[in-house]
């Protein structure tokens, strides 16, 4: 199964530095919040000048909003296998692999929502669209009226585990992602979340 990979820096370059700096910035943001992380503290944890920060991001929020992404999740396996409970079961489990890749992420975003950080509250309310599409959607064709049902079910669940892993287990989150005995599980809690027999379409 494709899965996500975790962040990656630019190998040289001005596209290096600024993407040194959002790396850095996100680890930060999500270990002391928004008001507890200044350009200062990015720039003295990179060894660089507040102005060298500011030269490729004139303002904190202008930092922090460079770091809120629409997910780039890739090639889905229902963009090149039928529509069938089975392959949407693997979708979702893909969808989850490009977030459980990116603790850091996650971890920022919660504790933004906890203190109504204006940015990150407007990015969760968009962020459900891209779900809505790559799996309401399908689940829709497959259940018809009961697919919005299943769908919002199956997020809230999906949302449940990716936060609970964060919180318990931190960094250590992605790499107990990929161990076989944790994929079996999510796959096992998917294909409960989406009524009837997998086989069904085969």
């Amino acid at each position: 199964m494709p899965r996500a990979l975790p962040w990656t820096s630019a190998p040289t370059g001005e596209g290096s530095t600024r993407r040194r700096i959002l790396d850095t910035a996100r680890v930060l943001f999500a270990e002391h919040g928004y008001p507890g992380t200044s350009v200062r503290l990015i720039a003295r944890t990179l060894g660089m000048s507040d102005p060298a920060v500011y030269y490729h991001f004139p303002t904190k929020q202008a930092l922090y909003r460079s770091l809120l992404i629409e997910p780039e999740y890739g090639e889905l396996p229902l963009d090149r296998l039928p529509l069938t409970r089975e392959n949407l079961v693997e979708q979702v489990v893909h969808l989850f692999g490009w977030w459980a890749a990116r603790p850091e992420f996650g971890r920022m975003l919660l504790r933004e929502q906890l203190t109504g950080q204006e940015a990150s509250m407007a990015f969760m309310e968009t962020s459900y669209e891209p779900w809505r599409r790559e799996v309401e959607r399908p689940l829709g064709v497959l259940l018809g009226i009961g697919g919005v049902d299943a769908s919002e079910m199956l997020y809230d669940m999906m949302c449940g585990i990716f936060w609970d892993g964060i919180l318990s287990h931190g960094d250590r989150f992605t790499e107990m992602t990929l161990e076989d005995a944790f994929q079996r599980r999510l796959r096992a809690m998917v294909q409960l979340a989406i009524p009837g027999p997998l086989e069904e379409e085969a």
